[in-house]
Formats: structure tokens, sequence, C-alpha cells
């Protein structure tokens, strides 16, 4: 047998799309039709520079098959711009893997690829000025058998006489495990692709852009900013590490309409862009303890975060950053805070109503004074802002309870140790804790006793007042002490002798020896 002494690399196109990480989704089902929205940007941006977005113009026209639903299946795409076109740069970049030549604007080469594993075919049409002519370019690009050359049926000739630049990238058709994914709403898809270029209707940096369904023309434009409440733009400096110097990071406050439904599954999020996409977003729910919020309580919030740092980090597949998980979490606390400080007017209504609450407790139950004293500091210190029901206050005003006299037991323990002064600060200390605690106890202690003859009180009343007819005997006995009990199982807690006399509050042996029958007979 021949020795194979070849030193070519061996390249599976095929093998690269099939290990795409692209499971059928809604979102991964359109990722395909954000590549080719954001190849269009990148087209208008390097055709028209600064006047992008006054004579940048990029339509997607929805494609469904034939169906008398009043939603058909999506079937694809056709996306339009009047970009630079396919020209011979271009055209060398788009047929290299993992191109470099779109880093500065955000690029990474790997988007076409979302193509081949998402549709079956891609037909491309692009027209570019080459030199004083304006040429025409089209191709069709799928996945070959035997990892054939993917680019099939190349042609490039004159343009004709009223051609225009641009091109028209057709995703169609797609493969049916996507199709199956994919949302037929015309409204659903208009706000995915707002979605995932937020950054650039936030900041308003986007050209005309039409998304076409038959009939129905949306300017996407328009369709966001009918669901804007108020937007506001802030530079945060955080710091991800200790030591680290600190980066600059753009977020957006914005406020939309629950309406215009970016996520489900939750009101409130943070969106992180790289490369003008987002590449993450967290729901905020439980960190605001927020519902629907702005001037009519019709409203959620959007936290949009970006900058150079994140622009930098970002995989190849936009679906996550590089950097560590810590430094991720050190920004996404950043940003939380941030919103915090922005939604603050709703947050002080959330406080005080936490407020109202656990002083409505403590008043049922005053053994929490102790630590509790000052509500407002306990509401800012302990409850997070999701923590709204009384069983949510309730059980955390138990728990700093515990941990306070827990704490306290440590302190006597340790009064042993340190010098004299120490100790007769610490024994101060530990006292005043002793003391407040006896006071939150003995007051729970007045409480109780108060229900408890008040519940005698409705228990010595006429059953029926017209017949003066009273409760049973037995009733009122169980509430003293339980009937045909025997006194010596019984624990000072399992009685209420203290109506009789408070002298046997604190008794837990006693026993009759003689029937009271007996002692009526004498």
């Amino acid at each position: 047998m021949k020795t194979d002494t070849s030193d070519d690399f061996q390249f599976s196109l095929a093998g690269r799309v099939r290990n795409l990480g692209f499971a059928p989704s809604p979102l991964n089902a359109l990722f395909p039709l954000f590549e080719a929205v954001a190849n269009a940007l990148h087209a208008i941006e390097a055709r028209w520079d600064r006047e992008a977005t006054s004579k940048g113009v990029i339509t997607v026209t929805i494609l469904r098959n034939k169906s008398d639903d009043e939603n058909p299946p999506v079937i694809g795409f056709l996306i339009e711009d009047n970009g630079i076109g396919l020209d011979t740069a271009n055209w060398k970049a788009f047929r290299t893997a993992d191109t470099a030549s779109k880093i500065s604007r955000g690029g990474k080469g790997v988007g076409r690829l979302s193509w081949l594993k998402v549709s079956e075919n891609t037909h491309v049409n692009s027209g570019f000025a080459e030199g004083s002519a304006i040429l025409h370019r089209s191709f069709d690009f799928a996945v070959s058998p035997n990892d054939a050359n993917p680019l099939i049926d190349h042609e490039l000739r004159p343009a004709g006489v009223s051609a225009t630049i641009g091109t028209k990238v057709r995703l169609e058709p797609y493969v049916a495990a996507y199709s199956a994914h994919c949302p037929r709403k015309a409204e659903t898809i208009a706000a995915h692709i707002i979605g995932h270029f937020l950054r650039n209707f936030a900041s308003y940096e986007v050209p005309s852009f039409t998304l076409v369904d038959r009939a129905d023309r949306i300017s996407l434009l328009d369709f966001y900013s009918s669901y804007v409440e108020s937007d506001t733009h802030e530079t945060l400096k955080v710091t991800l590490g200790p030591g680290e110097e600190p980066i600059d990071v753009d977020m957006y406050h914005i406020l939309l309409n629950k309406g215009l439904r970016l996520h489900e599954g939750g009101k409130h999020w943070n969106l992180y862009v790289g490369d003008g996409r987002v590449v993450r977003d967290e729901k905020i729910d439980n960190q605001l303890g927020l519902g629907f919020i702005g001037e009519n309580a019709d409203s959620v919030y959007i936290g949009l975060v970006s900058g150079d740092y994140l622009n930098g980090h970002v995989n190849q597949e936009r679906t996550n950053f590089t950097f560590g998980e810590d430094d991720y979490r050190a920004l996404h606390h950043a940003a939380v805070e941030a919103a915090k400080r922005h939604l603050s007017p709703y947050i002080a209504k959330v406080r005080t109503r936490q407020a109202e609450t656990t002083l409505r407790i403590i008043r049922e139950n005053p053994q929490f004074l102790a630590v509790a004293s000052d509500i407002p500091a306990f509401v800012e210190d302990n409850l997070s802002l999701n923590a709204k029901s009384e069983e949510d206050i309730y059980l955390e005003l138990a728990r700093q309870r515990r941990r306070k006299q827990r704490e306290t037991k440590r302190e006597i323990k340790a009064l042993s140790a340190g010098n004299a002064s120490e100790i007769v600060e610490r024994v101060q200390k530990v006292a005043s804790a002793i003391n407040s605690d006896k006071k939150a106890s003995l007051a729970e202690y007045v409480v109780k006793r108060k229900e408890i003859l008040d519940l005698l009180d409705s228990s010595l009343a006429y059953v029926d007042p017209e017949k003066r007819d009273y409760l049973r005997e037995e009733i009122v006995h169980d509430l003293i002490i339980p009937i045909r009990s025997d006194g010596e199982a019984l624990d000072y807690e399992d009685h209420n002798l203290w109506i009789l006399d408070d002298r046997l509050a604190f008794y837990s042996i006693f026993k009759v020896r003689q029937a009271v029958q007996d002692v009526l007979d004498r």
C-alpha cells in the first residue's frame, strides 16, 4: 500500500455546520435572519458611512407556505439592502471561513454558516460598483454532498442599465425542524428583530427598516418608538475584580409598553450587547420586586448594557462572552444596582408597602420588636425587594430574631476572654440585648394573654340570647385546663390556670385527689 505523504489539511464544512450549537427553537430559527440583517447593516455602513441612518434601507419579507391559516407557517425570509454589495473584497471574505474582514464592526465570519444549518438553500443576488461599472453577482449557498463546494451556480456579469447597488438574500426553504419553531405572527418576528438589535434601536442608529408580511408593511423604528415610554442613557464605571482598572460601560434604561414582548418568562430584563447584538440576557424581576411600572402601570424595564469591553469579548457564535463568569457577575451586579437607582421611585413604593406589612406583623407579634425597632432600617437591610407577602416578612423577622439570640449566647460564652475594660463593654452590650429580647418576649406574653381573655369572654356569652343558653361548660374548662387531663403530664404552657390565680401560671404538677361529686355530697 502506498504511503500517504500529503500535508494538506482537510476541512469538512458539512461537519462544521453539523456541530454548530443551534438546537431547533424559536430564537435559533430566527438566527439566520439576524445574521443577514447584521450583514445588511454592515454593508450599509460600508457604503454610506455617516449617512447610513438617513440613506440606508433594509427590507425583510416574510415568506410563508400556501395555506388558509390566518398566519401560515414561515418557510423563509427575503432580506434586501442598499449596501455596498458583494464586491471583490467582500466576495473573498464571504468565501473565507472565520474571516477577520469585519472584526472592526463586530463580524466573526461564521454567521453565514447558520444559513447552511437552518435553511436548505440560500439564494443571493448582489449588485456592486466596480470602477465606473455596476456588476451583478448571483449564486446559491447550500451544504453539498461529499463536502463539495457550497457555492453553487455562481455567476458574475455586467448589470443592466437600471441596475441598483445592494444585496438580496433569500433564505428558503427552511429545514423542517426550524420552520416548525419559527414564530408565525409578524408582530412577534418584529419584536425579536428589535430585541436582537436593541442597541441600534435604543440609540436610534438604524436605517429605514421595514418588515413586509403579505400586504402589511411595518416600519420597525416606528414600531419600536410607539412602545417606548422613556429611555435614558448613562455611563457606568465598573470594576470587575480587585485591583483592576474600571471599565466604561454604556447603559440604556428603557421603559417599554408590555405589548412589545421582547422576552418571555419575565417582565424586567438586563440585556448585554456585544458587537451591536444582544449576547446574554438576565431576568431581574426578583432583584427589583416590581410588577408593571410606568405612568399607567403597563410598562416593563429593559436595561441595555454595551461597550468596547463587551465588544472585544464575544465568542464566534455570539451566544456568550469570553470573559470569566466572575467578571460577568460583577458587571451584572453593577447593572442591577444602576437599574435600582433609575427605578428608585417605584422601589420606594415597594419599601413603603414592606414597612407597613412589617409594622402590622410586629403589632400582632411584639416578640420581634428586638430585631425591628427601626422598621425602615430592618426593611432596607434584611428584606429583598421580592419579599412581599406577610409570610415572607414574618419568616425573615423570625430568622433575624433567632440569629440575634444565637449571637447573644456566643457573646455570653466569650465574656471570659479579653481585658477588664473590654469585658465591661461587652457585658453592657449583652445585657442590653437580653433586656431588649425580654421586653419583646414580655410584650408577646401580654398580647397572648389578652387574646385568651378575649376568647374566654366570648365563651361566656350567650349562644342563644333569647333562650339565655350558654356554651357547654367543657369548652370553658378546656380553655382553662384540658378536661380529664392528668396534671402530672401537663407543662405550664399547656394550661391557663393564671386566669383563676396568677400564682398558678407556672405550675406544671398538680392533681385533684378527690372527685368533685364527693365534695358536693358533703
